[in-house]
């Protein structure tokens, strides 16, 4: 495990490079939720895992599926609401809505 600063040190270089297009290797996504610090920077990684959960590419969308499931949702859509970041929490509702829906189709083939 990362110590605390090299994580801070790395995310600082991911988002303040907003104005390049963004290039997160695919392991940090598949961890980052177990990382302190990713609470800290969510709102500038939800975007990223939305656009690689429906990406087309399989192994991409599982990355993002697992990394999102580990996020506390009820805790991160009553903090964006606070803070009103409004579309991040409809991004994040529907990112919730989808894995729930994933979830009921996964429960429904396990049980037919």
């Amino acid at each position: 495990m990362c110590d605390t600063k090299i994580q801070r040190e790395v995310t600082s270089r991911i988002i303040s490079s907003n104005n390049e297009t963004i290039n997160i290797p695919n392991n940090f996504l598949a961890y980052a939720p177990e990382l302190t610090v990713f609470q800290e920077y969510l709102t500038h990684f939800i975007p990223i895992l939305k656009d690689m959960y429906e990406s087309d590419d399989y192994d991409k969308r599982k990355i993002a599926f697992n990394a999102f499931e580990r996020i506390i949702i009820d805790d991160y859509i009553i903090q964006t609401a606070l803070v009103g970041m409004w579309a991040i929490r409809l991004n994040s509702l529907d990112l919730f809505m989808k894995k729930m829906h994933l979830e009921i189709k996964n429960l429904l083939v396990f049980l037919s």
